[in-house]
């Protein structure tokens, strides 16, 4: 694809991304409370990367771009995906308190801004991206003969290529700070001084390159910890488990709060933060 049909693309999704800052400032504003301050946050940072998108796409036009600005468009849109997974937490926390229509239309966008990453990713990488839904109801996740018939949500993350897995319910927010924002022993989220805990400097894992870093803020027990993590694979919604011993091969194994067989020779496992 050459560089004018890119570009002309790319203005397509700027817009496409100003529609969603309007219509989720719109649903915050018909929210209120604290439910409506959630909404109100995801817009604003909707806004923030439609600026950001708009001056890459400005400097690439009108005086050539250079491989930063590419690279900057493509960590554009891996915020956008981590956008989205903190709006379907958000609407997850609201659901009780906010109406049906007003969870269903919140949803509906979270999506638009998932798809909007993805569509945005492909033209930097130029490959076809298999797009996945931010929540995906997997039913047989977990050993149908050690399961409940309960189930719930959880975000599917990982860190140093190991897989892990969290209640929804437990993380506040994902963020994406530059590296040297957490190289101390303490992460400042908005005035407020959390606790962090480096699994990669504890385990002597690989970190991935770059200067910013994924991470993933906890909040269980009145207690909240700041987690560098790489990846963030989205919400799925599964049976519940009960909990098995984790394989002594596994690099947690003796920092777990629960572990769930699954279906094959797989597990889940739940790291213990106040352990750690």
């Amino acid at each position: 694809m050459n560089k004018e049909k890119k570009i002309w693309l790319l203005e397509q999704f700027i817009q496409q991304l100003w529609v969603l800052v309007i219509n989720l400032s719109t649903e915050a504003a018909r929210v209120g409370g604290n439910a409506g301050r959630g909404y109100a946050i995801i817009a604003e940072e909707c806004r923030h990367l439609h600026q950001k998108m708009t001056n890459y796409v400005g400097i690439i036009r009108f005086d050539g771009g250079k491989d930063d600005d590419f690279r900057g468009i493509a960590d554009v849109a891996l915020q956008m995906n981590l956008l989205a997974v903190n709006g379907f937490l958000e609407n997850l926390r609201g659901r009780e308190s906010s109406e049906k229509s007003v969870y269903r239309s919140i949803s509906i966008h979270i999506e638009e801004i998932r798809n909007l990453a993805c569509k945005i990713s492909e033209l930097y990488y130029e490959k076809k991206h298999i797009h996945t839904p931010i929540h995906t109801p997997i039913p047989e996740v977990v050993s149908p003969l050690k399961s409940t018939e309960n189930s719930d949500f959880f975000l599917q993350y990982s860190i140093g290529n190991v897989p892990l897995i969290e209640n929804a319910n437990y993380v506040m927010e994902i963020d994406y700070p530059a590296k040297n924002e957490i190289d101390s022993d303490i992460f400042n989220l908005r005035g407020l001084e959390i606790p962090i805990i480096n699994l990669y400097k504890r385990f002597n894992l690989k970190q991935d390159d770059g200067d910013r870093q994924t991470v993933m803020i906890i909040s269980r027990s009145d207690k909240k910890y700041a987690v560098p993590i790489e990846g963030v694979y989205g919400v799925i919604h599964s049976k519940i488990g009960y909990n098995v011993p984790p394989k002594a091969s596994h690099v947690f194994a003796d920092y777990t709060r629960e572990c769930w067989d699954l279906v094959g020779d797989d597990q889940f496992l739940f790291v213990d933060w106040d352990r750690l």
